[in-house]
């Protein structure tokens, strides 16, 4: 079972916090400066990351089943999102729109399952949905982690 990693980190380029937030329908208010929302966004990614590393392990304990492990992701800070040259995850340009590379193919599919027009933010969201998970080298990192932990 692979474990999960920070999305957004203190190495992550603090103005693209917006970007990263407005993904998930949450607006940051203009009279709000961004920089005081790093911190307490930062903290967050840290706790989910430290809780789910420590919830799965108890889950997979709690199975006793010999067959299931535990290997984390070993991302690290400078591995999150919005952080040049050393992400492992998929983010947005300055544009908003997805870096990962089947974007385009997505398109039509969000737009088959969001029809409605009243649909524009799940639709707008699925056409991101790339944004804050593993990029190529993030996959390469995970199936580092994977052989190595079964001794390959």
């Amino acid at each position: 079972m692979t474990g999960y990693y920070t999305i957004f980190s203190a190495k992550s380029n603090p103005l693209c916090l917006p970007l990263l937030m407005g993904l998930h329908g949450l607006a940051v208010p203009g009279f709000t400066a961004h920089l005081a929302l790093v911190n307490p966004v930062v903290a967050r990614c840290e706790q989910f990351f430290t809780q789910s590393a420590s919830d799965i392990q108890v889950a997979i304990a709690d199975a006793k089943d010999p067959r299931i492990s535990f290997v984390g992701s070993g991302f690290t800070d400078v591995n999150a999102i919005f952080v040049p040259g050393t992400g492992f995850l998929w983010g947005l340009n300055a544009l908003l729109q997805p870096e990962d590379p089947v974007a385009n193919q997505r398109r039509p599919q969000c737009d088959q399952v969001f029809p409605n027009p009243l649909e524009i933010a799940p639709r707008e969201q699925c056409y991101r949905a790339s944004a804050g998970h593993p990029n190529v080298a993030g996959a390469r990192q995970y199936a580092g982690q994977i052989l190595k932990a079964l001794g390959h």
